[in-house]
């Protein structure tokens, strides 16, 4: 369950500060790591919403900090869904293409593999990044949704809950669909799609 505090004390140079819960003079420990949100710094006077963990040393401490409820907002949700359908229309459609002999089966094979290395590449990421591990860079994300993956980038972005909130990302990422498919097309239109 999350909890609600204010952000009292904060120290930008070090990245760490108290929250005060609502109702309470107990203050929380927080890490600048321990935030969803790192585009923008946090302020004192922030309304935070988070978990309570213990660190290394036994202690209290806040977990997955959000400045609002860690729930997608109406436009989120909205936005998620589109992409998930937009992605099922898209799927739909190859198939059809393969069947009316538009493109081979080695085409579909590329983006179902592809899809799989994203799937599989997102999850590998999102491990990472709650066990500060090595992460997967974004432009090898990127260069899979170009190669054909971005299906199964959006699958994982919807049920991994990982990379679907992150704008910059996802701009990137959107225009990386943009010219898959239309590389798409052109093959279709020109060359036949035919991979091998």
């Amino acid at each position: 369950m999350q909890l609600k505090g204010k952000l009292t004390t904060w120290n930008d140079d070090k990245g760490y500060g108290f929250i005060t819960p609502i109702g309470s003079q107990k203050k929380i420990f927080v890490h600048i790591s321990s935030f969803l949100n790192r585009q923008k710094r946090p302020v004192i006077g922030d309304i935070l919403y988070y978990n309570i963990a213990r660190d290394k040393k036994g202690k209290l401490c806040a977990t997955n900090v959000a400045t609002n409820i860690a729930t997608p907002k109406m436009d989120e949700g909205k936005l998620n869904i589109l992409s998930l359908v937009f992605t099922i229309v898209f799927v739909a459609g190859v198939g059809w293409l393969f069947l009316n002999g538009k493109i081979t089966s080695s085409f579909m094979l590329l983006y179902l593999a592809t899809s799989l290395i994203a799937f599989i590449l997102y999850a590998i990421d999102k491990y990472q990044s709650t066990t500060n591990g090595q992460r997967i860079p974004e432009n090898t994300l990127n260069l899979i949704a170009l190669l054909g993956g971005w299906p199964g980038g959006i699958v994982a972005q919807e049920f991994l809950r990982h990379k679907s909130k992150k704008k910059s990302f996802r701009s990137t990422f959107f225009i990386m669909v943009f010219l898959n498919i239309i590389g798409l097309l052109f093959l279709i239109t020109v060359g036949k799609a035919s991979l091998f």
